[in-house]
């Protein structure tokens, strides 16, 4: 298993494939300006917004899943406001737990009796500090 977010699990093998690419992590510093004569502004510290993340998972039938059931169980997470860990190589990222802030899904391709094949789903993750 390369690692999870909750109860879904990214793992790659002969048969199977489901992970995700383009992972972009933002930690955000803020600062109060306070102006000074003749100076340089000083700044001071104020403290952090929740990290946020953004990630891409590839949903296709034929690396052995079913994008259905993977959309529905996303989208469940994202409706019912439900804090995981995100593991990565059997470390914990981030400080705490994470929710979905935003899911996108593009849908690649359908068979004739609209069953999914294949798609794409963007996900937007907030650090979440219990």
């Amino acid at each position: 298993m390369i690692g999870s977010l909750g109860p879904v699990e990214f793992t790659a093998s002969e048969d199977f494939i489901f992970t995700f690419s383009d992972m972009t992590i933002t930690f955000k510093a803020n600062y109060a300006g306070h102006k000074v004569i003749n100076r340089p502004e000083k700044l001071e510290f104020t403290g952090t917004d929740a990290s946020t993340m953004s990630l891409k998972i590839r949903l296709d039938s034929q690396f052995g899943i079913n994008p259905s059931d993977n959309i529905e169980a996303l989208r469940d997470m994202t409706h019912t406001f439900s804090p995981v860990p995100l593991i990565l190589n059997g470390n914990v990222i981030g400080r705490d737990l994470w929710v979905i802030d935003n899911m996108n899904v593009i849908i690649d391709k359908v068979a004739n009796d609209g069953y999914i094949l294949s798609a794409d789903v963007n996900l937007s993750l907030k650090e979440y500090i219990s």
